[in-house]
């Protein structure tokens, strides 16, 4: 069976939320409760779990929700977390400061880090937002008929990735290896 761009990305997305568990849930458990593990949960409105309430007190433009799946996480497993997702975040967001007063992300993590997790780059170069506007758009002219999208625009919004924000995941992955060598790094997309 032959399956479509959509298909293969719902299926990645599925499996990178496994794996991300997996990673997760592959860390001792056992840690004591004085040397729990040290999870830091880095990225943006997908890991900050925005629109799903109640939010943290943690700075009102981030809407990080205290329900978001590292909050559960860390709930479940005795983990100590330090969660400085934001909403509306990018990779740039990792090495500098996304709001006024707001630490880069990358500060949160250290040499003692146990586990890492991360969901960022639809925010870069506004890709995501901008490929749902036009696409939809596009969409809604021709009645939902034929591939307007991939029409109209081509790679455009794939060529973007591929040449900003990979690189730029790229760049934050090693610095998060940089700064926690023995980190366990689960991402998802």
């Amino acid at each position: 069976m032959r399956r479509t761009p959509l298909v293969r990305r719902s299926l990645a997305t599925a499996a990178s939320a496994l794996l991300a568990a997996g990673v997760v849930a592959s860390t001792s458990s056992t840690a004591s409760a004085a040397d729990p593990v040290k999870y830091v949960n880095l990225g943006d409105s997908y890991s900050a779990g925005s629109g799903v309430t109640p939010y943290t007190d943690f700075y009102g433009l981030c809407m990080q929700s205290t329900q978001n799946w590292s909050h559960v996480i860390a709930a479940s497993k005795g983990y100590a977390l330090t969660d400085v997702s934001c909403g509306a975040a990018q990779t740039k967001d990792l090495t500098s400061s996304q709001y006024s007063g707001l630490a880069p992300q990358l500060d949160a993590v250290t040499a003692d880090t146990d586990v890492v997790t991360l969901t960022m780059g639809g925010n870069d170069n506004n890709t995501f937002v901008s490929a749902v506007l036009a696409c939809g758009s596009a969409g809604i002219a021709t009645g939902g008929f034929g591939s307007p999208c991939k029409t109209l625009y081509g790679s455009t919004f794939t060529d973007e990735i591929n040449s900003s924000t990979y690189p730029a995941l790229v760049k934050g992955l090693n610095d998060i290896k940089a700064k926690a060598p023995g980190a366990k790094v689960a991402i998802s997309g």
